[in-house]
C-alpha cells in the first residue's frame, strides 16, 4: 500500500496527535488494518508541571480499534510511556489524546457509535456496523447519556420509567421516558423507590 507523503502527515497530525505511524499490516482475512504507532517526540511531556525535562523508566502497549475504511478496521497498536519529570519530581505516564478515556477504542470511534445509535436507535444494528460488541455500545451510550441528558420535563404527557442493567453484577439504572417523542428526560443511578422519588422531586411534586 502507496502512502501519499501529504496525505500521511495530514492524517496522522488530525487523528493520533503527538505519535507517528512506524510500521502496519493487513489481515485480508480478517479485513483487519494493524497500524503500529510510536511517539513522535523523544522526551514525553509531563502532564503536570508541561516540561520535557524526564527520565522514561519503561515502554508499554496498547491495543484500541479505530474506524473502518471500505471495508477494513483500524487496529492501533500503541507504544507508549512510564516516567519520572526531573522538574517536579512526579511519576506519569504518556498521554493518548486520542483514545477512549473509558473504552479500549479511539474517540472517534466512540463519536461514530454515538451518532449512528442517534440515527437507528438500535444497539444490535449499531454494533453490527461499527463491529463493536452489542455491551460496548450500549456503554458508550450510557456514558454520552450521562454526559449530555439534563433534566428537561419539557410537554411530557406520557412517561415510561424503566431500569437497564448497568454491569453484569446486578448493578442498574433507572431511566424515563417521553412514550410521545421517546425522548429520554432523566436517567439515575439504581432502581429502587428513593431512586424514582428524585425523578418527582426535579418535577416539583
Amino acid at each position: 500500500m502507496n502512502i501519499v507523503a501529504d496525505f500521511h502527515n495530514f492524517f496522522f497530525n488530525l487523528f493520533y496527535t503527538n505519535f507517528k505511524l512506524f510500521n502496519y499490516q493487513f489481515d485480508e482475512d480478517k479485513k483487519e488494518i494493524h497500524l503500529f504507532l510510536e511517539p513522535k517526540d523523544n522526551y514525553p511531556q509531563c502532564p503536570i508541571c508541561k516540561n520535557h525535562n524526564v527520565v522514561v523508566h519503561e515502554y508499554r502497549h496498547r491495543i484500541v480499534k479505530d474506524g473502518s475504511y471500505n471495508g477494513f478496521q483500524f487496529i492501533l497498536h500503541i507504544t507508549y510511556r512510564t516516567f519520572k519529570c526531573k522538574f517536579c519530581d512526579k511519576y506519569a505516564t504518556e498521554q493518548i489524546p486520542f483514545i477512549s478515556s473509558r473504552h479500549r477504542i479511539t474517540k472517534s470511534l466512540e463519536n461514530e457509535v454515538i451518532e449512528d445509535l442517534q440515527r437507528s436507535g438500535s444497539i444490535k444494528d449499531t454494533a453490527q456496523r461499527t463491529s463493536l460488541k452489542w455491551d460496548t455500545c450500549k456503554q458508550i451510550h450510557k456514558d454520552y447519556l450521562k454526559r449530555n441528558t439534563p433534566f428537561f420535563l419539557g410537554k411530557a404527557k406520557h412517561l415510561a420509567i424503566d431500569e437497564f442493567s448497568i454491569k453484569k453484577d446486578h448493578k442498574y439504572a433507572t431511566v424515563v421516558v417521553d412514550l410521545d417523542t421517546k425522548r429520554v428526560i432523566w436517567v439515575g443511578k439504581g432502581k429502587t423507590v428513593r431512586e424514582v422519588n428524585r425523578f418527582f422531586k426535579l418535577c416539583g411534586t
